[in-house]
């Protein structure tokens, strides 16, 4: 993990720690739920990591919604991370990645609300470029692993979950007979989910 991660994740844990503040503390078991969270830049490697880079001005996110089953929940994501070009394939414009996910997360509870997860799963990814690129058409599909620390609150219409997510997403990009754009995708998310 980078030292800018590192930061990033350091400074996300206080958050954690506000919803004592809110109320008791709850586990939730099951149900439906919906979230989205936000993050800085996103680490590269691999083929992708040569043609782009990210910087304290990029972003990722994610938006899912899930169903738990006890310890067990599956669940459905977009997510994405902005790439800054740096080679003579990208050029130097902004570009975009977009992902559609399917994960598998496995809930290990901790201490008094708090848990921890682990997920697999498989996603559908496109790159786009600036509006000037039009002939940029590269996607693919790729898995990810991840982890991260929940903590849940029971309110009394809503049980509602503080999340620190890390995710590694490994893809292959293709576009036709373009140079292949394969590589890993390391992204931290801060964000917050409610059950229904």
């Amino acid at each position: 993990m980078s030292l800018r991660r590192a930061k990033f994740v350091l400074a996300a844990l206080p958050l954690l720690a506000f919803p004592l503040l809110l109320a008791s503390a709850g586990e939730a078991h099951a149900g439906g739920y919906v979230g989205a969270g936000i993050g800085s830049g996103s680490e590269l490697s691999g083929d992708i990591a040569s043609h782009f880079e990210t910087d304290e001005d990029t972003t990722s996110f994610r938006v899912l919604v899930g169903e738990r089953f006890g310890a067990l929940a599956v669940e459905g994501s977009l997510f994405g991370s902005q790439l800054r070009g740096i080679s003579g394939l990208s050029g130097d414009g902004d570009f975009t990645t977009l992902s559609l996910g399917i994960d598998l997360k496995y809930y290990v509870g901790l201490v008094a609300g708090l848990e921890g997860y682990g997920k697999i799963g498989l996603n559908k990814t496109w790159l786009t470029g600036p509006d000037t690129a039009e002939d940029w058409n590269y996607e693919g599909r790729g898995q990810e692993l991840g982890v991260g620390l929940q903590y849940n609150i029971n309110l009394p219409l809503a049980k509602v979950g503080f999340w620190i997510d890390y995710t590694a997403q490994h893809t292959e990009l293709r576009d036709g007979d373009n140079q292949a754009l394969d590589g890993t995708i390391e992204m931290a998310n801060i964000g917050v989910s409610v059950g229904f």
